[in-house]
This record gives structure tokens, sequence and C-alpha cells, in this order.
């Protein structure tokens, strides 16, 4: 929350330096706009969840809620989740999840199921995905009145998506195929220098 409160409450404090020596040369106060972009499929998920019923989906087309590309980030939770964190005296203490991608939410309830945890708890456990705008959570964090101890609550940033490996370069078989892996493509470069001819 103190971070989200710093991004949104005006001013920073930036330092232009000197490369070569590392002097600070000037230092103003300015607003610093922030745009924070989320990914199209949880969107598309936040999209999902909202219109379940033809009711909630017309409600949701009107009011435009995650339809921007940015700005709308969505916060998944599900209010069954909590997380264990030792403390520095060695209790443990609980915190409650907020997750900004989809996915990392139903992982950790798919971990849970897995871990035998829905067992443990009386037998059938049943994922109740819940979706907010951010703006919103941190409206409510800010607010004098607010009924959940927001101090309890942990952002959790998505996992990176790995990048897919690069696929080797294709090449074009020959008529003239052989066993040899080094000969067997052919190449093709045009007759003269000129294509137009």
């Amino acid at each position: 929350g103190a971070i989200w409160y710093e991004l949104l409450s005006g001013e920073s404090t930036v330092q232009t330096q000197s490369l070569e020596s590392g002097e600070t040369l000037d230092t103003t106060n300015e607003t610093i706009e922030y745009r924070l972009t989320p990914d199209y499929r949880d969107l598309n998920g936040a999209r999902d969840l909202l219109s379940q019923t033809p009711e909630a989906k017309a409600a949701l087309e009107k009011s435009g809620t995650f339809s921007s590309p940015y700005g709308d980030v969505p916060v998944f939770m599900d209010f069954q989740i909590r997380m264990e964190e030792q403390q520095e005296d060695g209790s443990r203490s609980e915190k409650f999840p907020l997750y900004l991608a989809l996915g990392d939410m139903m992982e950790t309830c798919q971990q849970f199921v897995d871990a035998g945890g829905a067992a443990a708890q009386g037998g059938a456990y049943e994922a109740t995905v819940n979706v907010a705008r951010l703006d919103s959570l941190v409206e409510q964090m800010q607010a004098p009145d607010s009924t959940v101890d927001w101090r309890k609550a942990v952002l959790i940033p998505p996992t990176p998506i790995p990048e897919e490996p690069k696929a080797e370069p294709l090449g074009i078989k020959g008529l003239d195929d052989d066993e040899d892996s080094t000969k067997g493509y052919a190449e093709y470069t045009p007759m003269n220098d000129s294509w137009a001819d």
C-alpha cells in the first residue's frame, strides 16, 4: 500500500546526474505519470468472470470496465486462500494474497488441492474467484473508514511467461537430396543482378 500511495500522491523528486562524475547536476520536484498495462489474458479473464450471466455481461459492456489496454488493472482473489508469513520473532501470521495474474491464482488453487488442503478442510474445495480493479482497491486502502485491514494483504506480481524457444530456420529441400546433411538444400539466387529481367 505504501508504494501505491507514493505513486498516486503527487510529486516525486527527480535527480539529473553527470555520466562522467556521477555528480548531481539538478534536483526537481515534478509529477510523474505511471501507466500500468495488464496482460491481455488477464483482462479477458476478468471480463469472463464478470459476465457470467447475460445481465452481468450487458452491465459490463455498458460500464466499459476492463476494456482499456492500460489503466484497468484486474486484481484476482479467492477469500478462502491465505498465506503464512514467518515474523522475525518466529511467530506466524496469515496474509491475504491479491494476484495480478489470473493464471497464478488458479495455479495456487490447484497446488492447494494437490497438496491435500481440500481434504484437510472437510473435503470439497471450490475456488471462488473474485476480481476487482486495482485503483478501486488502492482507494479502499487509503480510506480512513475501511473495514478491511489492508496490512494483511500481499500483492502477488505476475509470474513472467518464459520465452518460447526460437525455431530453427527452415530450409527448402532440393530435388537432388542425398544422405549428407550439409547438402540437399537448394539455394535460390537471381540469374543476374536485376530482378526486373
